[in-house]
This record gives structure tokens, sequence and C-alpha cells, in this order.
């Protein structure tokens, strides 16, 4: 387990990682505030000190539509069990690259908190080939109403999960039409 959060580290650090020791082999890795979890990512991922990597924090990765292309595309995406995505600015539009792929079979724990889902993103999630073997999930303040919970509820996916974090969705500037009420 390697946390190297929020410390200023050059973009091409990455460059570290492919030089490590043969021996070293990562399970879990917390890159969060760093360039390594925007735009240093792809070169990370391909780094054979990553090739166990199973549980990946990039929080505060900033815009991440070539993240999470990135991340869909790399061997790590096949084996997660893990993925810490919060306060990333990810709209919805930018999720379908890992929606849309095969996935990791065996992810159990996703946190996209604080970024800009909506319902249109539940609706990617639950479409999901992957979404299945989820037990804990976090939507905080993600713009979401009583139409996106309805989704997660009916569509039937999320059978395993035993933690879905919701908090803050009521609390956002957007109006008394997007809220999640009784009916939520």
């Amino acid at each position: 387990t390697l946390d190297i959060a929020d410390n200023p580290i050059a973009p091409d650090a990455w460059r570290a990682f492919r030089a490590a020791d043969p021996a070293m082999r990562l399970r879990r890795l917390d890159v969060s505030g760093t360039p390594l979890a925007g735009i240093s990512l792809e070169p990370l991922l391909d780094s054979r000190s990553l090739e166990a990597l199973t549980a990946l924090e990039m929080n505060r990765c900033g815009s991440a539509r070539k993240n999470l292309e990135v991340l869909a595309a790399s061997g790590y995406w096949t084996r997660a069990t893990e993925l810490r995505a919060h306060s990333g600015t990810i709209p919805a539009s930018t999720l379908e690259p890992l929606c849309r792929s095969a996935g990791p079979p065996a992810l159990r724990l996703l946190d996209l908190g604080d970024n800009y889902l909506r319902r249109e993103g539940v609706e990617l999630l639950c479409d999901a080939a992957w979404a299945e073997s989820l037990t804990f999930l976090t939507l905080s303040a993600n713009y979401l109403d009583d139409e996106a919970v309805e989704l997660l509820a009916r569509s039937g996916r999320f059978t395993e999960l035993r933690t879905l974090h919701l908090s803050f969705n009521n609390t956002l500037d957007r109006g008394d039409h997007l809220v999640i009420t009784d009916r939520g």
C-alpha cells in the first residue's frame, strides 16, 4: 500500500514507478490531489509495479474525461476491487467508457461522491455489467433526485449493495424540483 496523496509531486513522477524494484507490486495506491491522478494516469497505470493493483484512489483529480477512458482501457480496471474518484468534477458523460466496459467482475467499492453524475450518470451505472458486484456505493453530492434513486432501486442490479451514500444531494443549489424526498 502506498499513499502519496496531496503532495507536490511532479507530473513525470510516474517514471519512478516504472523504475521501481521489480519486486515491488502495489495492491493499493492513493494518488489523490496529484498530477498522477490526472494528466499522468495513463503512464502510471502502465507501470510494472502496478500490475497487481486492485484499489485506486484518485480523488480531486480535476476534469476526468480522459482519466476514465484511461481507466477503462487499463489492466487495473479488469482486476479492480475498489475505485475512489471523489470530488473529481466528473460529469455523467465521462462515465460512459467505464460503464460500457466489461469492467472488473470483483469491483466491490465505488466512490463517485461530489461529482456531477445527475440522473444520466445513475442510468449509466445501472447498465454497467459490473454493477451487480458492488457492495459499497457513494453517490453523495451528485445532483440526484427521486427519479435517480428510483432508477437504482428498480434496476435490480444492486442486490449485493450493503452501503449506499446519498447524502448532500438536497443541499446543492439547484432548485426544488431536483431533490431526494420520501418518494426516493
